[in-house]
């Protein structure tokens, strides 16, 4: 995972080449917007808890080379985090406008706005770091969070799908980023050199209480999801998934997924899928669900690229066109605990949105559930679990160890028995096989047929250190736990232990699923030993301790 600040240079480079297209832009505007929005976003964040932390506010000056205070902050973005007007209920002006210009200079259907992307990856992840830097992720705050980012992506999505986007459009869209970029106010705050970084960066210290607006009709000193309980208004909005429809009315097109008439199809199937679309809505739910895992970049990229490829051709077939014959059967390559079967899972789902697959689901087996210890039985078993996944995923783990040099192995008679399965049900069956890299490579090139099959390669990479602590707290959080503040070396060190301990045979999210297990064992262990005091107290039985971590 690249230094935030590095990602900020890259957007810093993106804004620049797009603020040529603006006419009367001054120079790095563009930019300082994108700063101007990610600070926003940030203070929202913040904010939402009903505090702002001192880190908080230091994350955000370190960050962006600017000596903030609470009173600046306030001053410049309020505390509005959850009114119909927030701005967390809206789509960034600078995301906006490089969505468009972007958008401008490849207007073809599903194309992949690869510049608006990286601005919202650095959005989302300076808004990560602002949710972890505590050390005490709140689950409300998260829930801002993530609408404000599901808002942006949805929107971007959507550029995506619009087929073609008119000179006229572009005028509008950048007529109207160009007076918003004029209104913007200065933050009223002063620059920090690098050798008086350390000096700003020793304002704070305790916890800052937010005072709360007047003028917005919103008590933050009141727990925030209370305040969210009672406004029916705000829930409901907060809940619509389709909030960004509104704004690109204007100038969104339609997919056209009109059928075509052809002597394999009858009047009424054509008619059906007419009146039949693709829901993209759907497919865009999931693929935001692949985008929300930690780490992967490059398989998060591969499943955006097979699923336009999928779109791009079933939109061909749909007006009459040939489309390529390709092959859809894949071979994940990486170790244990990568995130390989729940990338598979939602393969399934997306080509069951797509009507590739009929049910979408997944089958999960390995060398066990295949192979049989007498001739004849191994065939019986591979048609049972083929029969089981048809219309879905068969999901095969560790697929190398079907090939065996060991006399009367039927591990071969198991693949020779898949190879004609999947020839005979190619049109409702997908087989992912998984298992570590060159171990993958082998067992592929030992057979001509597998090699005919699988011909698309997907590596999943190890986690990182810190995307495995990342993972452990979506753990925590995922079951309502909190972490005791200053804990994130703790944690680091018990993953480099486990990791330099296991060494060939570590298991990444796996490894760092059976070490949550553990901290939570010893949690427990401490609250007994408390006796009844430890047991009555909420806050009590949701704090992971520093003592808890220990591995």
């Amino acid at each position: 995972m690249e230094p935030i600040g590095v990602v900020l240079n890259k957007c810093k480079v993106i804004c620049e080449n797009y603020e040529k297209r603006i006419p009367g832009a001054s120079g790095n505007e563009l930019f300082y917007q994108f700063c101007d929005d990610t600070i926003r976003m940030a203070f929202m964040i913040a904010v939402s808890d009903g505090y702002v932390d001192s880190k908080e506010i230091d994350v955000i000056s370190r960050t962006f080379g600017v000596d903030f205070d609470y009173s600046i902050l306030s001053k410049s973005y309020g505390l509005d985090y959850l009114s119909d007007e927030s701005y967390m209920k809206k789509i960034p002006i600078s995301i906006k406008t490089v969505a468009e210009l972007e958008k401008s200079e490849n207007p073809s259907p599903n194309c992949f706005l690869e510049n608006t992307r990286v601005l919202y990856g650095a959005m989302k992840e300076f808004g990560n770091i602002i949710l972890n830097c505590t050390g005490a992720t709140l689950k409300f705050c998260v829930m801002i969070q993530s609408y404000f980012i599901n808002n942006i992506l949805n929107f971007i999505f959507r550029m995506e799908e619009l087929d073609g986007f008119s000179s006229s459009q572009l005028d509008e869209a950048v007529n109207f980023t160009k007076s918003r970029l004029a209104q913007r106010k200065p933050l009223e705050v002063k620059y920090v050199d690098a050798p008086e970084e350390k000096k700003a960066m020793s304002n704070g210290g305790l916890k800052m209480k937010v005072q709360p607006r007047q003028d917005e009709g919103i008590d933050v000193t009141k727990h925030p999801l209370e305040e969210f309980k009672e406004s029916d208004n705000s829930a409901k909005e907060f809940n619509d998934k389709n909030v960004v429809e509104t704004q690109l009315e204007s100038y969104r097109g339609d997919l056209k997924l009109a059928s075509f008439s052809s002597p394999h199809r009858t009047t009424s199937t054509a008619k059906a899928e007419e009146s039949n679309p693709i829901d993209m809505d759907t497919i865009h739910e999931i693929l935001n669900d692949v985008d929300g895992l930690v780490g992967l970049g490059n398989v998060k990229k591969e499943i955006h690229d097979m699923v336009n490829m999928m779109l791009i051709n079933e939109m061909r077939r749909r007006k009459g066109l040939k489309s390529p014959v390709v092959s859809r059967h894949l071979v994940f390559t990486g170790n244990p605990g990568t995130g390989k079967t729940t990338i598979a899972r939602a393969i399934g789902k997306i080509y069951k949105t797509l009507g590739i697959l009929e049910k979408g689901h997944m089958i999960e087996t390995d060398r066990t559930g295949m192979v049989a210890g007498y001739m004849g039985q191994t065939a019986e078993k591979v048609s049972e679990v083929v029969k089981q996944a048809m219309g879905g995923i068969l999901f095969i783990d560790e697929a190398y160890s079907l090939v065996s040099e060991n006399e009367g192995d039927f591990g071969q008679e198991a693949i020779n028995t898949l190879l004609k399965l999947m020839e005979d049900n190619r049109d409702n069956l997908i087989v992912i096989v998984a298992g570590y890299t060159e171990e993958m490579k082998d067992f592929i090139n030992s057979n001509p047929g597998l090699r005919s099959r699988f011909n698309r390669y997907i590596q999943f990479n190890d986690y990182s250190d810190d995307e495995l602590l990342q993972i452990f707290k979506e753990y925590v959080s995922g079951q309502d736990f909190v972490l005791e503040e200053g804990t994130d070396e703790v944690i680091l060190d018990a993953i480099q232990k486990i990791r330099a301990e296991e060494e060939e045979n570590f298991g990444n999210a796996r490894s760092v699923r059976n070490y949550f297990e553990k901290v939570i064992s010893n949690q427990a262990n401490r609250l007994m030993e408390l006796g009844t005091a430890g047991l009555d107290n909420t806050d009590d039985l949701m704090t992971i301790t520093k003592a808890d971590l220990i591995k």
